[in-house]
């Protein structure tokens, strides 16, 4: 009688587990802040809607004397991992350099729904070439579990299978400078919608 119990209890806990595996990757993708059919995907590189990209995430590394100091733009894969570049991570490859922001707007604008994250691990591409840039990829790994909300929300892979002819929308996004004031830059997040060129990497 124990045993079938605690056999039937052990049944339930994991259909709860994998069923919430299973909705966390249905959920990716999703932009809880964008209305799709307003046409705010314009081509050109327009300012993005805050919250119009939730996966977006500012790799910022510490200088001293600086403090923390926006280097690569990332995005979000899961409730602990970051994708970005691997040219960004060349000579700081330490985790303790670097923190992970999601959730922002404006670089250095900390808002409400910014969360801030240690970096636990880096990992390299293992065949990745500074010179061709050839499997140009990295993951970060944060120290602490990130809790999705309106303003941050994991990016989908594409599937194995997938393919994407020219006529595809695809989409880029990051901080790029808007207006120069005051001695300084000020960094506005902004999206472009074409790609010309189409390139492969297998994570």
């Amino acid at each position: 009688r124990s045993g079938e119990k605690k056999f039937r209890t052990f049944s339930v806990l994991a259909l709860v587990c994998n069923f919430m595996i299973v909705l966390s990757f249905a959920e990716c993708g999703t932009r809880f802040l964008l209305n799709e059919t307003t046409g705010n995907r314009i081509v050109g590189g327009h300012d993005a809607p805050f919250g119009a990209w939730p996966w977006q995430v500012s790799l910022q590394v510490y200088v001293v004397g600086i403090g923390y100091h926006h280097l690569c733009g990332g995005a979000l894969l899961t409730n602990s991992s970051v994708l970005t570049a691997a040219h960004c991570v060349k000579g700081w490859e330490n985790p303790a350099f670097w923190r992970i922001v999601i959730g922002m707007h404006q670089l250095n604008n900390y808002n409400s729904h910014v969360i801030r994250r240690r970096v636990r691990a880096i990992t390299i591409h293992a065949n990745y070439s500074p010179d061709t840039f050839e499997n140009d990829l990295a993951m970060f790994t944060v120290s602490k579990y990130i809790r999705f909300n309106d303003y941050v929300q994991p990016i989908c892979l594409p599937v194995d299978d997938a393919l994407l002819y020219k006529k595809d929308p695809c989409y880029i996004s990051g901080w790029g400078v808007h207006i120069y004031i005051c001695g300084g830059f000020a960094w506005k997040f902004k999206y472009f919608g074409k790609l010309w060129k189409l390139k492969y990497m297998k994570l």
